[in-house]
């Protein structure tokens, strides 16, 4: 759904497949891998991740279903809600009422869940029981840096693509925050045109797997030690959008879906390469209006509803028996 036609050598949509969404997984639950298994609350991860991924997922599938609905005049049939269950699990995105290519409506962007969901039921409690073997006896960032060689051998032999390069990254990210010295080179202006420049060069990658992984983990980990990129990332525009971002991944394709449909009788007299010039700016502004009132009436209170059922969770499954007792290197570094 996003318009490449401008430079064939340029590849704009590599960073909006699901890829930093991996490095963002990966830094925000390293911390939980540190605390090891025994550790962590189990049945809490598992709650939070289903109240703060499916309403969302749920939502933007009704939506692509009431827009095939209105469009073909089908209605929901006995295999409706298989397909539907397919799509909200992250399990595949067969057609929905018989429309060919449903997929097509969200961009296909549900195809990233699927690996979402494997990091939370396999990699993470994996990692966490790798982190209790090796306690005391390894350095902490030697895990993140064994998947990251694992993955890209994985990739580089054709063997698997689990996308375990994105979730180190962003493990190794949390590693950078720990060391005072790391942040703060990170935050310089030479890091930051570092952070640019490696931005650039992936857009040019024909794959994002190997080295392309790399260079956007550099430029993730610059932006998770607290790089602003000139101050860009501090902006109250910035803030909005990074806290409607999944809302944004989710709905873009929908919102786009529609809006060419409904314009593209109108602007017959246009060439069809003028579309997305002229549809940029408004078709921009329209997700971030959408998504922003998703935000509110849908990811914010479904999330809060998810942290109280968590946190009277009276269960004893996979409860911590001890304390957190990280994997923590020295010299963590202070908030800013």
């Amino acid at each position: 759904m996003v318009y490449s036609g401008a430079c064939s050598c340029i590849q704009p949509t590599r960073l909006w497949r699901g890829d930093a969404f991996f490095m963002i997984t990966g830094l925000v639950f390293y911390p939980r891998i540190l605390d090891g298994y025994r550790a962590c609350s189990w049945p809490k991860i598992y709650i939070s991740r289903v109240f703060r991924i499916i309403p969302l997922v749920t939502v933007s599938v009704a939506a692509v279903t009431l827009f095939i609905s209105i469009k073909t005049g089908h209605r929901p049939d006995s295999s409706f809600p298989k397909a539907a269950a397919e799509w909200i699990l992250a399990l595949g995105e067969p057609d929905l009422l018989g429309y060919p290519d449903s997929w097509r409506l969200n961009a296909g962007v549900l195809w990233s869940l699927w690996y979402e969901w494997l990091f939370y039921l396999l990699l993470l409690p994996a990692s966490a029981v790798a982190a209790d073997l090796v306690r005391g006896r390894l350095p902490s960032w030697v895990l993140p840096a064994v998947l990251l060689l694992a993955g890209l051998s994985l990739q580089a032999f054709h063997l698997a693509n689990l996308f375990l390069p994105f979730f180190a990254m962003g493990m190794l990210a949390y590693e950078c925050q720990s060391r005072e010295a790391i942040v703060r080179w990170l935050r310089t202006p030479l890091a930051t045109m570092v952070a640019a420049g490696s931005l650039g060069i992936v857009m040019f990658f024909p794959t994002r797997y190997g080295l392309g992984a790399i260079l956007f983990g550099i430029f993730f980990a610059c932006i998770a030690c607290g790089n602003s990129m000139w101050g860009l990332f501090k902006t109250r525009a910035a803030l909005v959008l990074g806290e409607c971002s999944f809302g944004i991944y989710l709905i873009h394709g929908i919102l786009l879906a529609l809006i060419f449909d409904k314009v593209s009788g109108l602007a017959e007299p246009l060439s069809i390469d003028l579309l997305p010039i002229l549809l940029l700016a408004p078709a921009a502004a329209c997700v971030a209006l959408i998504t922003a009132i998703s935000y509110l009436l849908i990811e914010r209170p479904s999330i809060h509803l998810g942290s109280r059922i968590a946190n009277h969770w009276k269960g004893v499954w996979l409860r911590p028996l001890r304390p957190p007792h990280r994997l923590r290197p020295s010299g963590r570094a202070g908030s800013n």
